[in-house]
């Protein structure tokens, strides 16, 4: 959660999975870093010192367990404040465009919030219907060809065959992935 603080990427870019798209206000998330740091590095300290006059007979095995108890649970702490940080740079999930990006710099956003909306057109995934005297003569994987609107023609495999008809048309809706090298759009009829 946090306040928008960049937008690296504009409605329209291309964006590779990973890279990331906008940040959100670090805040005090730096600070409680260095303060998980000083604390990690105390109580190292700390057990290194009951280990050592646990192995000299001076602290009981309970106390050296603590001792290491209270190590791993700062370590915890400083993974925990590390991924909040890592959570600020928001990142493409996949490699797509960016159709638009919901939120505005400076706007508060909470976890969940939709941020941006980004486009995968590759495959493209065409949905058609089919009627039921023809539906029975396809079968998944098998290759299809599409022609666009516009006269354009391409093939692709069938991916999902719906298992029951629309009740007011009785066709089955049917989708073909087809691989988008020529940079079609979606949306196209």
């Amino acid at each position: 959660t946090g306040q928008i603080d960049q937008i690296l990427v504009e409605g329209g870019a291309f964006v590779d999975e990973g890279s990331v798209i906008m940040q959100i206000k670090m805040d005090d998330r730096a600070i409680r870093q260095e303060q998980a740091n000083i604390n990690l590095q105390e109580k190292q300290r700390l057990y290194e010192a009951q280990a050592n006059l646990h192995e000299r007979g001076f602290v009981s095995s309970t106390e050296l367990d603590n001792a290491l108890t209270q190590f791993k649970l700062t370590e915890v702490d400083l993974e925990r404040i590390k991924l909040e940080i890592e959570k600020t740079f928001i990142r493409a999930p996949f490699s797509g465009y960016i159709e638009e990006n919901i939120v505005d710099l400076g706007e508060y956003v909470g976890i969940g919030n939709e941020l941006t909306r980004i486009v995968d057109n590759d495959p493209l995934v065409v949905n058609a219907y089919v009627s039921q005297n023809d539906v029975e003569f396809l079968g998944l994987g098998i290759e299809a060809k599409v022609e666009m609107v516009n006269g354009r023609q391409t093939t692709g495999q069938v991916r999902f065959i719906s298992p029951r008809a629309d009740e007011n048309t009785r066709t089955f809706r049917v989708e073909i992935a087809v691989p988008n090298t020529e940079g079609l759009r979606a949306g196209s009829s």
